[in-house]
């Protein structure tokens, strides 16, 4: 098989930028106080976010990108099930993590994954790939509307 290489959108890639740039300024200054209070340092929580938010992301959305999107949607219902397995193990004692009156994470030692960050967007990709399959059905309400409300 041959691999076409395309030119990146660079358009997007400013974008996520200007949005990771304002995102960090709002964090900074939002958090400076607390941040302070916390831990005798205005800037952990920027930081701790540059560190473990922006670079990670930056890495993986990098890996992400060189894999071809065709792919994606082979896995999209693979995908589906898996968040909804996730989504269900926040209830599982010793893995469900209650923080603030709510028990939406899962804690495995020192890693913690909130499970709904995921499902956006595995259900994102789960909807387009069906979306892409019934092309023209869409039209009707019936076919198209009614499945997409109750997956939603």
């Amino acid at each position: 098989m041959r691999m076409i290489i395309h030119k990146p959108n660079y358009y997007l890639i400013v974008v996520v930028f200007i949005l990771m740039v304002f995102g960090l300024i709002m964090l900074s200054s939002a958090s400076a106080v607390l941040s302070y209070e916390n831990f005798g340092n205005n800037y952990y929580y920027f930081v701790h976010q540059l560190i473990y938010g922006v670079i990670i992301g930056l890495v993986v959305m990098t890996i992400t990108s060189k894999i071809d999107y065709h792919v994606w949607s082979k896995y999209a219902a693979f995908l589906l099930l898996a968040t909804l397995l996730l989504l269900c193990l926040v209830f599982v004692p010793g893995l469900g993590l209650e923080l603030g009156g709510a028990q939406r994470w899962i804690a495995i030692g020192s890693l913690t994954l909130q499970p709904t960050e995921v499902a956006k967007l595995t259900f994102i990709l789960y909807l387009a790939t069906w979306l892409e399959k019934r092309q023209q059905g869409i039209k009707d309400i019936k076919y198209g509307l009614l499945p997409f409300l109750t997956l939603i």
